[in-house]
């Protein structure tokens, strides 16, 4: 759904690919994680609005990371903390052309994309799992406690 599907959808209608877009507009949790399962690659190209509203690290790209999906975005706000690119995913530019490339790219080595999906979703369970945030948490609070800075 949105504002801007009718325009979207003529939009591939006119370039010959509007039947190859399913426009699922709002999903639950179950839709979302199948649509993931049966995919082959996350892209998310975020940007920053006009009025500079912008993604801080958003969601979607843990739970992609979760289904063990190779992750393709753009370097905006704090992606880059959670994707170092050519590791954990990849980061490119903010234009069609960048990202056109690295669909391309991904898909001609898919034992990269593996590698990349693979240690997305360790450092996903190691860094970004409930654990990781206990242990950092009690660090800091144990911290505080003792007068360490903070």
């Amino acid at each position: 759904g949105g504002p801007l599907k009718p325009a979207l959808s003529a939009q591939a209608r006119q370039a010959g690919i509007g039947g190859r877009i399913d426009w699922r507009g709002a999903c639950d949790q179950p839709e979302v994680i199948a649509a993931m399962r049966a995919a082959d690659l996350f892209v998310l190209p975020s940007r920053i609005a006009e009025d500079g509203d912008r993604d801080g690290l958003p969601n979607v790209l843990m739970e992609a990371a979760s289904q063990r999906l190779p992750i393709l975005s753009t370097s905006v706000s704090a992606i880059p903390e959670f994707i170092d690119s050519g590791r954990h995913g990849q980061l490119v530019a903010d234009s069609p052309q960048a990202l056109a490339g690295a669909i391309a790219g991904l898909a001609a080595d898919p034992a990269r994309a593996d590698a990349m999906a693979m240690a997305a979703l360790d450092r996903l369970r190691r860094d970004f799992g409930m654990q990781a945030g206990i242990d950092r948490l009690s660090r800091r609070l144990t911290g505080l406690c003792r007068g360490d800075a903070a």
